[in-house]
């Protein structure tokens, strides 16, 4: 999901205007394609160094990973409402979002659950 979101912002970096020719348009609405952009390179990136650094930030590793897998789901949550608004019929990629959405919010769980367990292995 990092991946994807690294992705998903580096595109719009490269075409600026992929966003507004495409059933997402919908999104700039809420904030310009650019703004999405700088929040999915920022989140993206961030957190594929953040998953790979992870064992080296003992304190804020899960802090860091539950905020950014939140953020993430915040984007996710975007494109699904994007999609519903496009037409009569709800898209057909609404469930793969949608699951995105449901990735997201786990990770934040688990990210959360991660954090409190102590040096032991066991949730205080």
């Amino acid at each position: 999901m990092a991946l994807a979101l690294a992705g998903l912002g580096t595109q719009l970096m490269l075409w600026p205007g992929s966003l507004l020719h495409s059933r997402f348009s919908t999104v700039t609405y809420l904030m310009t394609s650019e703004t999405l952009m700088m929040v999915c390179m920022c989140t993206g990136y961030s957190r594929i160094l953040i998953l790979f650094k992870n064992g080296a930030l003992k304190q804020f590793g899960g802090p860091l990973r539950g905020a950014s897998a939140f953020i993430g789901g915040l984007v996710w949550l975007q494109m699904v409402i994007a999609l519903m608004n496009t037409g009569p019929v709800p898209s057909p990629t609404i469930p793969v979002y949608l699951a995105l959405v449901i990735g997201e919010m786990i990770s934040v769980f688990r990210a959360g659950r991660d954090s409190t367990v102590g040096e032991n292995g066991r949730i205080p």
